[in-house]
């Protein structure tokens, strides 16, 4: 979203790229929300931004002097169209959803 609104083209290849692994055995790796005890205080952050990205709200992260506020040369209305997605509903549009790939015509 914040790429967008600053002017940038963002697309996604058909094939996966690279990939995380998400694993439940501690000898593997740790994961970060097991050893962090204030995880979920710097989840509840992010969420909040993103809430006040979606409302329009100034929040101390998302605010007009913030780095990451959101920029001005392209809105949010303008992303949700060119991804097919509506953010606060959750939903991806239909004509998206039943997308495999990108046709010719955005090539």
């Amino acid at each position: 979203m914040r790429a967008w609104c600053a002017g940038w083209d963002v697309y996604h290849s058909t094939r996966v790229p690279i990939w995380h692994l998400y694993n439940s055995d501690p000898t593997l790796r740790p994961l970060h929300w097991k050893e962090n005890p204030d995880w979920q205080q710097y989840q509840r952050r992010s969420l909040d931004c993103y809430d006040a990205y979606l409302n329009g709200a100034v929040h101390p992260f998302t605010g007009p002097r913030s780095a990451y506020s959101l920029q001005t040369t392209r809105d949010l209305k303008g992303f949700q169209q060119f991804a097919g997605v509506d953010l606060r509903r959750k939903q991806i549009s239909k004509e998206n959803s039943m997308r495999s790939f990108l046709s010719n015509e955005h090539s």
